[in-house]
């Protein structure tokens, strides 16, 4: 392990019990989980929040909840990533998204805090907005007199809950995507969906007894995610292609999705995607 590769992720939220539940405390929720998989206490009172450390996958982790309110995150968040000497880009922010239906993940590498508090008081504390966040859809209000306090503060129902469970796993594999540095710039959503497209759901393409198409399989095996600018067509444009028959060369796939994909960075991982399905699919 590289000593030097040190990242933090915060899940931010409120500390009270009255606020568990909560669609503010989404981050929380999805913090308590990366600690319970990867089998790190945080527990441990020190720079205003709950924290502790470990390993995963060859990084050395920092996970912190801020005990301080969710409009002062920054607080907490600031003096432990500098006690630690973890720069900015190596801080990872968990934290609602009223904009996104629950579950949805929306991931960037940096950018303004979308009138979100708890985002503003850490980019005023860390200096600047070169920070990647993981924002967790949990619905927007019903209707546009609704007070916005009362629901963010508000509990999820049953459904809700359970489309933000299902997403966990996505959310731990997109961290993980961002710690090796597969966070390419300008992506807007990761770990499951495609340019605002879930892949796992999408329209014409389905495997047998309701599995994943090998396409779905491969593109989130190889973490081939897309950027803002990419077509949602694209994953539909690979099976046309592996469906054509031509033969399959990092050339082929270049040529074959040009009109679909951007070059944005992630070419390698979805001309490996394409090679894996087209094993599957051509058999």
């Amino acid at each position: 392990m590289n000593t030097n590769d040190i990242w933090l992720i915060a899940g931010l939220g409120n500390p009270e019990p009255k606020y568990d539940g909560t669609r503010h405390n989404a981050g929380f929720a999805a913090l308590d989980y990366l600690a319970g998989k990867w089998g790190i206490s945080v527990s441990k009172t020190k720079f205003q929040g709950l924290w502790g450390q470990g390993e995963v996958d060859g990084h050395k982790v920092v996970l912190l909840k801020p005990l301080t309110y969710m409009n002062l995150s920054g607080d907490s968040i600031g003096p432990l990533a500098g006690f630690f000497k973890i720069p900015a880009d190596h801080v990872i922010v968990l934290c609602d998204d009223i904009t996104q239906n629950p579950g949805k993940l929306r991931i960037r590498p940096s950018g303004s805090a979308g009138g979100h508090n708890g985002l503003k008081s850490i980019i005023a504390r860390l200096g600047g907005e070169n920070f990647p966040r993981i924002r967790i859809g949990v619905g927007a209000k019903p209707r546009p007199d609704y007070d916005l306090a009362d629901w963010v503060l508000g509990k999820f129902p049953p459904e809700d809950a359970k489309a933000m469970a299902d997403r966990y796993p996505d959310l731990e594999a997109a961290a993980k995507l961002i710690m090796d540095g597969k966070l390419v710039n300008s992506c807007l959503v990761l770990a499951g969906d495609l340019d605002g497209v879930d892949i796992t759901t999408v329209e014409g393409l389905a495997g047998e007894n309701g599995e994943l198409h090998p396409l779905q399989k491969a593109f989130l095996k190889e973490g081939a995610v897309q950027c803002g600018y990419c077509s949602s067509g694209m994953i539909l444009s690979a099976k046309a292609l592996i469906d054509s028959g031509v033969p399959l060369t990092e050339e082929s796939i270049r040529e074959g999705l040009s009109g679909v994909i951007c070059r944005c960075g992630t070419y390698p991982r979805t001309i490996a995607a394409v090679m894996d399905a087209a094993q599957t699919m051509r058999k």
